[in-house]
């Protein structure tokens, strides 16, 4: 309470308009994420902005960079970042009835390198990975469905190798509903030319559907390897999440282990005041030799008109520095 009362005298003089910037949680860690159109189009609300945001330009003390650009629909056209080590850009394209027909990724603007994700009907159809730097890494894949879905399959061809190699992978999805339509428990299972793999993921809910709680066990048969998520979530009044902690373990011949805690402080309006980012540990034990550190991190914000943040301070201890500024252009 005390690092909140903190955050809030930092704050001074500042505009706090805001349009129900509401925190959303989405952990459905689901296959859906890479082959739905729906999961992969993003929304000024996405990213926690109010208004018509058109353009967004963000920069870092750091020297690492973002853009943004909206059309008028408020449908994500363009997301680019750049940072000393990473340089990836991102467009949507859209058909001339409004739904996502293709996706040009760049992960690396170093490098002519792109994938091209094709949709049709809401749903992926093919991807094109071509690398021209590294021709054995050029490949396509096209989806196939069946069951409503629930059974999927990724034909991958890679024409330049020699000879030619073919790779399938299918993928077998359950789910288990609840009374509200809200996801409990799913299970996921993969079956490729090489190995066997799967998953299984639970949620708990609150009465207002909000969840609050969520798991993830992910395991390759026939090895030692198993990685296992457990987070947990809490909503203020008006459905914000005023707190997010998760931890991350992965099990092999050693195990790594990583927690955080997340805290997020809001005006009478929803909009997002301060939050606390807090890297509860970071163990790695090679031979019972352990290291913990702790990191607490403070940022607060001053905002413009429409409540979006346009200044992020960093604090650290006594310490306030300016950690990043936005420059937000909106449609008139």
């Amino acid at each position: 309470m005390k690092i909140f009362l903190l955050t809030i005298g930092l704050l001074g003089s500042i505009y706090l308009t805001c349009f129900g910037q509401r925190q959303s949680a989405n952990f459905s860690l689901s296959i859906y994420e890479e082959i739905k159109a729906s999961e992969l189009e993003r929304s000024p609300n996405d990213f926690h902005l109010s208004g018509k945001v058109r353009k967004v330009i963000e920069s870092t003390m750091q020297g690492d960079s973002s853009f943004l650009e909206f059309n008028l629909a408020g449908r994500l056209e363009l997301e680019e970042r750049k940072s000393r080590n990473d340089h990836w850009k991102k467009s949507f394209l859209f058909d001339r009835m409004g739904s996502l027909a293709t996706i040009i990724e760049i992960p690396n603007m170093k490098i002519n390198h792109q994938r091209i994700h094709s949709f049709r009907n809401g749903w992926l159809e093919k991807l094109e990975s071509r690398n021209e730097t590294v021709p054995d890494n050029i490949f396509s894949y096209r989806v196939s469905y069946s069951d409503n879905r629930k059974n999927i399959r990724f034909d991958y061809t890679f024409p330049h190798r020699n000879p030619q190699y073919v790779y399938i992978k299918e993928f077998n999805y359950t789910l288990t509903i609840g009374e509200k339509g809200e996801i409990l428990n799913q299970k996921e299972m993969t079956i490729t030319s090489e190995s066997t793999y799967g998953s299984n993921k639970s949620f708990i809910y609150d009465s207002l559907g909000q969840k609050t709680a969520y798991s993830l066990i992910d395991f390759c048969a026939g090895s030692n390897s198993c990685l296992i998520v457990q987070g947990r979530l809490s909503y203020d009044t008006w459905g914000n999440i005023i707190a997010h902690t998760q931890t991350d373990q992965t099990i092999r011949n050693s195990v790594w282990s990583y927690s955080f805690a997340n805290h997020y402080l809001y005006d009478s309006r929803g909009c997002l005041l301060g939050e606390i980012e807090e890297n509860l540990s970071a163990v790695t034990i090679f031979q019972d030799n352990p290291t913990t550190p702790v990191v607490p991190v403070q940022f607060c914000y001053e905002f413009d008109k429409m409540g979006n943040w346009i200044v992020k301070y960093k604090i650290e201890g006594s310490k306030k520095e300016r950690f990043a500024i936005r420059k937000i252009n909106y449609w008139e």
